[in-house]
């Protein structure tokens, strides 16, 4: 009986987490899964709220953990949703592949807290949202805003080989 209780048991996969799945790839019944391959994707349902952007290499220098951004839902009126406060919570280790077109992107998570989410009463935000994100990476003059492409090209131009 143990045997038959064991087969049984390993047939039925459980999700660790609570949600709705998304992209089902096995449609077969009976139908074998190789190791690693994914089964399907789950929306988590009840999570915290988590925002992922995805910010280009050229900036990645001025964006670390703690920093403070400004979101705003794409889907919803401009002029009449607010901006939210939200906090950089994790920066990708390494430069990772789009998917689909390829260039390289870092992965910045974001949190918003329960008080910036209470701001969208009468809103629904669903999983997968565009989003806008607007990272502080500090302020910077009017004359270092000019001259920042000069100096760059005097600093690669004056070399000797």
């Amino acid at each position: 009986m143990d045997a038959a209780e064991n087969v049984l048991e390993r047939a039925i996969i459980r999700s660790p987490r609570l949600g709705i799945v998304l992209g089902l790839k096995v449609h077969t019944i009976g139908g074998v899964i190789a190791s690693a391959n994914p089964i399907m994707d789950i929306v988590p349902q009840g999570d915290e709220f988590v925002i992922e952007a995805q910010v280009l290499p050229l900036d990645i220098d001025s964006v670390i953990p703690g920093m403070e951004a400004q979101v705003r839902f794409s889907s919803f009126r401009a002029r009449t949703t607010p901006q939210l406060e939200a906090t950089v919570e994790h920066v990708s280790a390494d430069a990772m592949p789009d998917p689909i077109k390829g260039y390289p992107f870092y992965l910045v998570r974001l949190s918003v807290n329960e008080s910036e989410m209470a701001k969208l009463s009468g809103l629904t935000v669903i999983p997968g949202m565009p989003v806008e994100v607007f990272i502080d990476a500090g302020s910077r003059t009017m004359m270092e805003y000019l001259l920042d492409p000069l100096t760059a090209v005097l600093r690669k131009g004056m070399r000797e080989e």
